[in-house]
């Protein structure tokens, strides 16, 4: 890159999190990521900062914390902090302290493997069974939709396992252990989008897709003769008969992308596998006829 600076998609839209730099694959995905354990055993950031470094709380100022009913919106998890992009630095960072929030190195939309096989059997003597699988392998998708699902405080959270875990954290029925595993398994599971941008929200998304599948019917000559044809054949065939996911990504649709047709620049060459504001490719049946006079 000639010593530039990193290059963000989407320009100042904080959720997209391709970038292009030095050392990476391009459109790499940068982003918050949750502090282990070796960082701090209660990876949640409730504590005040001192001296502009996040503090990690004792199991014991959890549970005082979490003595009382808690909004997920009234605390952030605490992250891994990092002195350059994939570069940690051995402290912690959130919203309101610490450094390098969102540069930890949360995988790649490049596929290691990618490619396709099928075969073409005839039998029978008119029949013909046609089929084509494709598969990526070893790469990353961003599920956009459903961080905003999972996490949004006004248009989500309206997916069973965070509609589960809010009712917990603000039940005044609840104990402060169960608040607090909730807030925990909340970190773990649904917190994202800004100020915690990539947290929770970029998955293996290895597939296979069995992309076609048709059954050809070529009909005999004597038939297609008497009708006054040189041929005639009819085709059953279905389209994106079966996605098998092999990773652990959520959302609907690994192929799906934010952006489809536009006229190049940053965003247009590498704003990639961020599945948002779209549907699932769909499964689609033909039934045709094709002849020849």
């Amino acid at each position: 890159m000639g010593g530039a600076p990193p290059l963000k998609t989407g320009g100042t839209y904080p959720r997209y999190r391709n970038f292009l730099t030095v050392g990476y694959a391009p459109a790499a995905f940068f982003g918050a990521k949750l502090a282990g354990s070796d960082l701090a055993e209660i990876p949640l950031n409730i504590l005040a900062p001192v001296g502009g470094e996040c503090v990690a709380p004792t199991r014991q100022q959890a549970l005082e914390y979490f003595s009382q009913p808690r909004d997920p919106s009234s605390f952030k998890p605490l992250a891994i902090g990092n002195s350059d992009f994939g570069t940690p630095n051995g402290k912690l960072a959130s919203h309101n302290c610490g450094s390098g929030l969102l540069d930890s190195y949360l995988g790649k939309p490049t596929p290691d493997f990618a490619g396709s096989f099928g075969f073409n059997i005839a039998f029978a003597g008119n029949f013909e069974l046609n089929s084509l699988l494709e598969y990526k392998l070893g790469h990353q998708v961003q599920d956009l939709s459903g961080m905003f699902r999972r996490a949004n405080g006004f248009i989500g959270r309206n997916t069973p396992r965070s509609a589960e875990l809010y009712s917990i954290m603000v039940n005044p029925a609840s104990s402060a252990e169960q608040r607090l595993d909730a807030a925990v398994s909340w970190a773990e599971e649904i917190e994202g989008l800004s100020p915690m941008s990539g947290m929770n929200g970029i998955y293996d998304a290895d597939w296979v897709q069995w992309r076609e599948l048709s059954l050809v019917y070529r009909i005999p000559t004597s038939f297609v003769e008497s009708w006054g044809l040189s041929t005639a054949t009819m085709n059953l065939g279905v389209r994106n008969l079966k996605l098998f996911m092999l990773g652990d990504y959520p959302g609907m649709d690994p192929e799906g992308n934010v952006l489809g047709r536009c006229n190049g620049g940053l965003s247009c060459n590498f704003l990639d596998s961020t599945e948002g504001w779209g549907i699932p490719v769909p499964r689609r049946v033909t039934l045709s006829t094709r002849v020849t006079f």
